[in-house]
């Protein structure tokens, strides 16, 4: 018998956290009309995204990703979180098809 296993990038696909987080900011969104919407990661957002910051909600880390003048928030784990405190906001990633965020800019 195996047990899972948790890996480094690994990512939750349900999140209280982010949903929490997601309906906070839509609820923001109908009283200022320059926020942008907010969603959920699906398997569908693989390709190139801009990091646009971290928080923390209830002890779960979660990543801000903009693509099509959207936010994608993805559950991410601590080892990922650490590799992405390093990015710039605006920074370009590639988000595979299994969640996991990889920096196309390597920085020292």
């Amino acid at each position: 018998m195996r047990r899972g296993v948790s890996r480094s990038g690994s990512i939750s696909h349900i999140s209280e956290a982010a949903d929490k987080y997601i309906a906070e900011r839509e609820r923001m969104r109908q009283k200022v009309s320059d926020i942008p919407k907010h969603r959920p990661y699906h398997q569908g957002d693989a390709g190139t995204v801009q990091f646009t910051g971290i928080r923390q909600i209830d002890g779960e880390i979660l990543a801000l990703l903009k693509k099509d003048h959207q936010i994608i928030v993805l559950p991410i784990d601590i080892a990922m979180a650490r590799r992405m405190k390093r990015l710039s906001v605006g920074d370009n990633v590639k988000l595979t098809s299994t969640g996991i965020v990889f920096s196309k800019v390597h920085k020292r």
